[in-house]
């Protein structure tokens, strides 16, 4: 009887030591997001090797968005997946060229890519006030709206 008791009793403490080591939680991975601008995107947390999804950012004055990147690696949504905590960075590129205004006021801007259609000047540029525009979009036919914002003073040719 000691024996049964003794075998039943191990055969219980087996069954706890196993449920309670399936029950624990799994690790988790967190994904941050460092967007560059004002906007704040909400982390994700997955399970390591499930896929995260894309956020979605407004545009930005004066910018093209490249992708999000790992340090020097382009994230793909479709086959990248996180083994652990990572922070993906936003990638912009600038569209437009500026210079110093020849009077100080701050920064005109003098070029444009010639892919862009839709032109948005940003008020500041690299912590300047953008105030004017010269020689900025001489032979950009593809151009179809231009946003200028009230800092923009100065027009040239």
């Amino acid at each position: 009887m000691k024996k049964i008791f003794l075998l039943g009793a191990l055969l219980v403490f087996a069954c706890l030591f196993v449920a309670s080591c399936s029950c624990q939680s799994e690790e988790y991975v967190t994904v941050n997001f460092e967007s560059h601008t004002d906007e704040k995107i909400s982390s994700q947390t997955v399970l390591p090797g499930e896929k995260i999804e894309e956020p979605q950012l407004a545009e930005r004055a004066g910018y093209r968005f490249l992708g999000w990147y790992d340090g020097a690696k382009k994230w793909d949504f479709e086959k990248d997946t996180p083994y652990k905590d990572t922070t993906l960075s936003a990638k912009w590129e600038s569209y437009l060229s500026y210079v110093e205004a020849t009077d100080g006021s701050g920064l005109w801007v003098v070029g444009c890519s010639f892919d862009v259609e839709n032109v948005v000047i940003p008020r500041t540029y690299n912590g300047k006030t953008v105030t004017g525009i010269h020689w900025g979009f001489a032979d950009r036919a593809r151009i179809k709206s231009v946003f200028i914002p009230s800092t923009v003073t100065y027009i040239g040719e």
